[in-house]
């Protein structure tokens, strides 16, 4: 039995406050994870804080870091920014609680700046979404749920994309970092933990305290005084760093 660790539960369940600590729920729940974890032969865990999570409650039981890296070699896309538009941020996936992606657009502040925010995906926080963006004047645009070819042909207009967390979740390294990295895409990532390390370390783009929209709004003052060929230079650079 091969077993794959994407995120810890009930631990991430505990940290959104889906779930009570201490409850009958959670303690059939850590009941069921001591289960799995010994009955699985090896471990696969897609980030070190779950492989050390999982070694606290199995000590000997074989665990291999697993990135969850896609393979685009079918679907390359150029991405080179046209100079004469302004700086396009994107969000593309789950609009669910732990994504925050309502909250990012009450309080993200784009009035003055070169920057449009652009929106796709589906969930809990859709209409919210859809009603606060008919009802105020911000630079944000709404476009559903497309089809993901018809989104990578979407997306080769745009050049940056954000990567929020709610709050950081031990052991959370969102796929998305890899999937844009891949394409060639910079990332503005506000998730904190891991994730945050990865982005710094292979130069991805930029990180923005999690949950502080003040670090978040800083981030992209500096963002909107980038010309499109600086963008233009970061997209190679990752792009060859991804393969």
């Amino acid at each position: 039995i091969i077993l794959n660790v994407s995120d810890l539960w009930p631990l991430a369940a505990i940290e959104l406050n889906a779930l009570k600590s201490g409850s009958f729920s959670h303690k059939v729940s850590l009941f069921f994870e001591r289960y799995i974890y010994s009955k699985a032969t090896l471990i696969l865990g897609q980030s070190n804080e779950i492989i050390a999570h999982i070694k606290i409650i199995s000590p000997k039981k074989e665990c291999y870091l697993y990135r969850n890296f896609p393979d685009h070699l079918d679907t390359e896309i150029n991405i080179l920014s046209n100079e004469n538009e302004p700086i396009k941020l994107f969000y593309a996936g789950l609009l669910g609680v732990a994504q925050g992606v309502f909250e990012l657009c009450q309080k993200i502040e784009l009035e003055n700046l070169n920057i449009e925010l652009h929106i796709f995906g589906d969930g809990a926080e859709k209409f919210k979404i859809e009603n606060f963006i008919k009802n105020s004047k911000s630079k944000i645009y709404f476009h559903g749920m497309i089809d993901r070819s018809l989104l990578l042909e979407k997306i080769k207009q745009y050049d940056i994309a954000i990567v929020p967390l709610t709050k950081r979740i031990f052991g959370s390294v969102p796929s998305k970092i890899f999937e844009y990295g891949s394409l060639g895409f910079p990332i503005l990532y506000f998730g904190g933990g891991e994730g945050e390390t990865i982005v710094h370390e292979n130069n991805l783009g930029w990180v923005a305290e999690v949950g502080n929209f003040d670090s978040l709004n800083a981030v992209l003052k500096d963002i909107s005084k980038l010309k499109k060929t600086e963008l233009n230079q970061m997209k190679k650079a990752i792009s060859t760093c991804a393969f």
